[in-house]
């Protein structure tokens, strides 16, 4: 048994239960509350995602990650209140997506590296809430070098801390192949990565080249991801692919999705919805029964929603 830190203190690894892997309550931008309040609405956003979570509790949902790094906005006050008022326990990462700070781009790997280790175990700003998961990000074209830096010091932070790497990626360019390259030449323990967006591809070859590698599949969009990628019946179907490969003690689910009320992208939002109208609880009301279609079971489902995600945590 392990003791993972979520916004409200730690809860042991055994009661996580059904677990989504890549979720968002608020993401933006670095500051943007602070400097620019009126491009979303926060009590909007923190009411909105009080009511998803909730609906989404009501599915089973006990617990989310939620991989919003500091230039994605982390809000740790909001999460706080979210959380207390839902009973979803959310685990916070430390970590860069792709915005890396102009500070990081020419420095040592080892000042990322504590850091990131100072949000494990000191806690995040002064609220004393502490990270539960690191997070890494690289996209379209491949590592750059501010990237490869973050990287490098999110695998140091994960040998020293034992806290899991969760990644972000770009699958049609197989960015996971590369984000491997560079934490295995740290040493890191692979079996605390998850390569996340892995759902954006249908590519076995490349999926399961990730999985030998010794890290988990983040199968982490769904419905659907960026434009021009899988389809949300691919989607179910390379995972239930995955399962019959011998692969599903070794994938996790999530949506991507966000609760953001932002004002001027209202029409994007309705049109993300018309997609998925069920915002969190996506996977538990028709992911799971399609995948169940295809000849899936219960306990294949309880893999994928409670015991990988714990097993994750877990490091067996």
């Amino acid at each position: 048994m392990t003791v993972v830190n979520t916004v409200l203190g730690p809860v042991k690894s055994s009661e996580l239960g059904l677990t989504l892997c890549h979720e968002h309550v608020i993401s933006s931008s670095p500051d943007i509350r602070l400097t620019f309040p009126k491009v979303i609405d926060r009590k909007a956003t923190i009411e909105k995602a009080i009511m998803d979570l909730t609906n989404a509790k009501s599915d089973g949902l006990k617990t989310i990650m939620d991989p919003t790094t500091h230039d994605q906005g982390r809000d740790i006050e909001a999460l706080i209140e979210v959380s207390e008022k839902t009973e979803i326990n959310i685990i916070i990462c430390t970590g860069t997506w792709l915005d890396v700070p102009r500070l990081f781009w020419e420095t040592d790997p080892e000042l990322v590296a504590e850091l990131y280790i100072n949000e494990i175990e000191k806690g995040i700003e002064d609220t004393g809430v502490k990270a539960g998961f690191i997070k890494v990000a690289t996209d379209v074209g491949g590592i750059t070098p501010p990237q490869e830096i973050v990287l490098r010091g999110a695998a140091r932070a994960q040998k020293r801390t034992g806290i899991p790497i969760l990644t972000h990626t770009f699958a049609a360019e197989r960015i996971g192949d590369q984000q491997i390259e560079i934490l295995n030449d740290e040493s890191a323990d692979m079996n605390l990565v998850s390569i996340g967006h892995s759902s954006d591809t249908t590519d076995m070859e490349y999926l399961e080249g990730i999985l030998k590698s010794g890290a988990w599949l983040g199968m982490d969009r769904n419905p659907e991801g960026i434009p021009g990628t899988a389809t949300a019946s691919e989607r179910i179907q390379t995972v239930k692919t995955l399962i019959d490969l011998g692969w599903g003690n070794r994938v996790m689910l999530g949506h991507d999705w966000d609760s953001n009320v932002i004002p001027h992208r209202q029409q994007q939002r309705i049109e993300r919805e018309s997609k998925n109208p069920y915002s969190y609880s996506y996977i538990m009301r028709k992911f799971i029964p399609e995948l169940h279609k295809l000849g899936s079971d219960a306990n294949d489902t309880k893999k994928l929603l409670v015991d990988n995600p714990r097993d994750f945590f877990e490091n067996p």
